[in-house]
This record gives C-alpha cells, structure tokens and sequence, in this order.
C-alpha cells in the first residue's frame, strides 16, 4: 500500500465517522467526551490526518452505539467514491495534456503540418 493509498484510506475512514457522527447529531467535542478521546485528535482522524488504533476504533464505536463492522462498511464505500473520483480526476488532467499530434513521434510526418 503506497502513501497515496494510505492517505485515502484514512481520509475516508474520517469521512464515514464525521457521517456517522452528524447522523445522530453529536459534536465532536460530545464523541470525544463520550468515547474518552481528544477533540482535537478526533478532528485530526476525521480529516484522516491521523490513524486509530484498534482500542480507539471500539471506543469510538462504543460511544456512537455501532459496530466496527459499520464503520468499516461505511468507510470502504466512501472510499471507493474516493478512488472514483481520483481516477476521473486522473482521465481529466491526461486529456488536458494531450497535445495535437501527440503521438506522431518516429512516423514520417513528424514535424510536418497535419493536412
């Protein structure tokens, strides 16, 4: 898993906690009272910042009253939509780089205008 990865990973693991998190109209500052975390550190994971250890992810699920399989689940779909998203982002910026006769390299027209 390159670093790439691993960021989105994390990112979307935030994500699908900050969902979690806002559907029962929690603060974070509520969750890491109730799950006996650092606000701060609870910030920084959402924005996937930072990464949980195991013992962090069953407190953290404990408070929001859900499995770790539901977060999971949450974050694995979140973070196909990032990867989505990262891979259209990618198609865009090669056809923003693609250039007229791109391609014409070692063929006989090179350099030649194109009729």
């Amino acid at each position: 898993m390159d670093s790439d990865d691993k960021l989105r990973k994390r990112r979307a693991l935030g994500d699908a906690l900050r969902r979690l998190r806002a559907n029962r109209r929690l603060s974070q500052e509520d969750l890491a009272l109730e799950a006996a975390v650092d606000r701060s550190y609870l910030g920084r994971i959402e924005r996937g910042e930072a990464a949980m250890s195991v013992d962090k992810i069953w407190q953290i699920c404990q408070a929001l009253e859900i499995s770790p399989v539901e977060l999971f689940t949450q974050a694995m779909a979140q973070e196909k939509l990032l990867r989505d998203k990262e891979g259209l982002r990618d198609k865009e910026n090669k056809k923003r780089r693609r250039r007229p006769g791109a391609g014409l390299a070692g063929s006989q027209n090179q350099g030649k205008p194109v009729k």
